[in-house]
């Protein structure tokens, strides 16, 4: 019986070290394939992300959280050996994100406005045959700011490559009676001129990454640092996409 349940918590103990060893290879000497499992348990456990040069991050989805931080998916390009990876990660923050970062999340909402007609009017006030008096023209501006106050961009994902990067934006939308409905803009490419504000777009999604990029490496937001100088995550929630419990 004693022997039966000592070899049970051995069998436990060790299921780890051979699953690991399976995804070796034997041809190594055994000092250094023994080496490669610790050291793999031990990144493992410390649950340890480097911190990647600007040049070589990549934002793929960025979100605002509800009750305020965070949720990124990005990318990060390394070359080892002469050859190129792309290491997939997901991090969410609960640490409130900087003032500039929320300010270029409104400077969306116009460009959501114009996706959906909700300001068209103010194309129609602008042609010479409306004849806009100035007093009409500025009732127009103040409701197309309180129609703009309806909306809020809460996310970005990119997609594509050099001439195929494009965008698509999602919110909320707050209608009449006060409910919020969800509101998903289509793929924006920047380099096919749809709208009129691709440019504009491609400016401001480029800002978005990098001040994601100092929010997660440089600090950016209040107090605490997601990430520390060793490259230990804080206490946050952190996973990777290549965790088999985020896919």
């Amino acid at each position: 019986m004693i022997a039966s349940i000592i070899s049970n918590a051995l069998i436990m103990a060790f299921t780890p070290m051979m699953l690991y060893v399976r995804n070796l290879n034997y041809n190594q000497p055994g000092g250094a394939r023994k080496q490669k499992i610790i050291n793999k348990i031990m990144s493992d456990k410390k649950n340890v992300i480097p911190v990647p040069s600007k040049d070589k991050f990549s934002l793929s989805k960025v979100k605002l959280l509800k009750d305020g931080g965070l949720d990124v998916h990005y990318e990060v390009t390394e070359t080892v050996a002469n050859e190129v990876y792309v290491n997939k990660y997901h991090v969410m923050s609960a640490k409130d994100i900087h003032p500039d970062l929320r300010s270029l999340f409104k400077d969306l909402c116009p460009i959501m406005g114009r996706i959906f007609n909700i300001t068209s009017f103010k194309t129609l006030m602008a042609t010479p045959e409306f004849k806009a008096t100035k007093k009409q023209i500025e009732l127009s501006e103040d409701f197309a700011d309180k129609c703009l106050a309806n909306i809020e961009v809460r996310g970005v994902s990119l997609s594509g490559q050099d001439d195929n990067v494009g965008v698509v934006l999602t919110g909320l939308f707050t209608v009449s009676n006060n409910q919020k409905t969800a509101i998903n803009s289509p793929r924006l490419k920047y380099n096919t001129e749809t709208f009129g504000f691709e440019e504009d777009l491609e400016n401001i999604v480029w800002n978005i990454e990098n001040e994601v990029y100092e929010f997660l490496f440089e600090g950016k937001k209040a107090q605490m640092e997601l990430f520390g100088a060793n490259g230990e995550a804080n206490p946050l929630v952190y996973m990777s996409d290549t965790d088999p419990g985020n896919k």
